[in-house]
């Protein structure tokens, strides 16, 4: 145990010798997610606009879009997908794509509700049904005209709210996409990762062996009372807490989030040192290339947050100065 602490107390030293400022960015209210292509930035901001930055000046080169719902334009924040020749936005009801300096190419109605990606001429989603109190979500495949070829993958998740029970950590099942293949991490499997081609064969099975992290009444509060907190989602919370009995599993899932870009796979778990949350950096293949602690903007954040991104050798992330009212660009090699 003490070899254990003292490893991880070691490696997160060094990465904060390694860390560094980069610039003051003004022009931020209020960051959604973070992206890196070609020596520009992208920060989508909570107003649904998205600033692209230069990384060798720090000044904003564009803006993408605006809150609305006209063409262009986003009812929601949108999410981005960095394609080699084109910027891909989802968002409620619809999707762009928008050329490399910021043009509006084509514009589309998405029947997806929740995520839907391009890969190569196809595209692939999340949908859900409900069968009782239990609720299945599918990974599906979509030809052009977003027409369901097949079920690639099922999740089943227990729903209770019919019961009044809430259940406040629920198991992580998601899509990315890179390389021309589908990326499905489902963490009711552990550290589980499949791996699926455009016709949707799959590929391979990237599983890992994790310890389990013990979810503590010290978590319990702290979280709920972020999640109260929360910008955009702390009302619905409260609402939540005085109409529901809220529960927690025993142990956090083995996947928090993850993305896929420049030929890795980033796994972010729920394992955290102080303000610092833990990254698995694996190869497309599944070999781990790095295990290390990063920080995130809200020091010892319970709630997710995703104002941060890889790229090259380094880890970029936003940090809030509150005395001087302004976001920071911090940056650390790992």
């Amino acid at each position: 145990m003490k070899k254990s602490l003292a490893a991880v107390l070691l490696v997160f030293s060094c990465s904060l010798l390694s860390a560094e400022k980069l610039a003051d960015y003004p022009e931020i209210v209020r960051p959604s997610s973070l992206h890196i292509d070609g020596g520009l930035l992208y920060v989508i901001e909570s107003t649904n606009e998205v600033v692209v930055y230069s990384l060798e000046t720090h000044k904003p080169v564009r803006t993408i879009g605006e809150k609305g719902e006209g063409p262009g334009e986003f009812p929601r924040t949108p999410y981005l997908k960095i394609l080699p020749d084109s910027l891909f936005f989802g968002t409620f009801g619809k999707f762009m794509y928008y050329s490399m300096t910021g043009e509006l190419l084509d514009e589309k109605r998405q029947y997806a509700l929740v995520r839907l990606l391009p890969v190569s001429d196809r595209y692939v989603s999340l949908s859900a049904r409900n069968e009782e109190d239990t609720r299945f979500r599918m990974v599906n495949l979509l030809d052009p005209d977003q027409r369901q070829i097949k079920v690639l993958q099922e999740n089943r998740m227990e729903q209770s709210r019919r019961r009044g029970i809430i259940y406040a950590i629920n198991q992580y099942f998601n899509i990315d996409t890179h390389a021309g293949m589908i990326f499905v991490a489902d963490s009711s499997l552990g550290f589980h990762i499949s791996v699926y081609d455009t016709e949707g064969r799959k590929l391979r099975t990237i599983h890992k062996e994790r310890e389990k992290i013990r979810i503590s009444d010290d978590f319990k509060d702290k979280f709920l009372q972020q999640q109260m907190a929360h910008p955009r989602a702390g009302g619905e919370w409260r609402v939540v807490a005085q109409r529901y009995k809220i529960e927690y599993p025993r142990t956090f899932p083995d996947i928090r989030t993850f993305s896929v870009s420049e030929g890795r796979i980033f796994v972010r778990t729920y394992r955290q040192e102080g303000d610092a949350v833990e990254f698995i950096i694996l190869d497309l293949e599944g070999s781990i290339l790095h295990e290390g602690f990063f920080p995130v903007f809200e020091e010892g954040s319970l709630v997710d947050t995703y104002s941060y991104t890889f790229s090259g050798d380094y880890y970029y992330y936003l940090k809030f100065n509150g005395k001087q009212e302004v976001w920071e660009l911090h940056r650390e090699a790992y």
